[in-house]
């Protein structure tokens, strides 16, 4: 088995969470789900990527050496990294590369990632020289988003919940369920 075929534990979970604190939803304690999310990226340039998510305000974990089964803070290797984390909060990304067959980017997948306020991390990410496509916060009832694509094409969506929208919803659904 080739050191590319040796993943870094966890590193195929691959999860979205938009609705996951609806009140009508039970707690994902009572299902074993512990709230941290790793989602795996496919990358055509794993430094580039981290430079990417870092001036979206994630923080750089580490690169992992395959050939030497070791982790880095720096990559000083003549051959380009492989594997990177990058994070904030419990939110974790993975950014590899694929193996041979596996040439799959962007995928048509969006992540969503809530914020608390939408709009200072628009002015944050401009400011990095990021461009959201289309250039503005986009308003909908439940949410205030904002959508990047980095360099691989992956859909990055950055939103704020309109919370008194979701606890109407959630109400709903409490009453259809108990008319049930």
């Amino acid at each position: 088995m080739s050191s590319k075929q040796i993943r870094f534990p966890c590193v195929a979970v691959i999860a979205v969470a938009l609705l996951s604190s609806l009140a009508s939803i039970p707690a994902y304690s009572q299902h074993g789900f512990t709230g941290e999310i790793l989602t795996l990226i496919y990358a055509t340039d794993v430094r580039e990527s981290v430079a990417f998510y870092e001036a979206l305000g994630f923080e750089h974990q580490y690169y992992y050496d395959y050939e030497n089964d070791a982790y880095k803070l720096d990559w000083d290797l003549p051959n380009p990294p492989e594997y990177a984390e990058v994070s904030v909060g419990k939110i974790r990304i993975g950014i590899t590369t694929p193996d041979d067959n596996e040439g799959v980017f962007g995928g048509g997948v969006r992540h969503y990632f809530m914020v608390e306020d939408v709009q200072r991390h628009y002015r944050e990410a401009t400011a990095q020289g990021l461009v959201p496509e289309p250039n503005e916060v986009e308003i909908r009832p439940w949410l205030q988003f904002f959508t990047i694509a980095d360099p691989d094409n992956h859909q990055i969506v950055i939103a704020q919940k309109n919370e008194e929208y979701y606890e109407e919803i959630a109400e709903q659904i409490r009453k259809m369920r108990l008319e049930q």
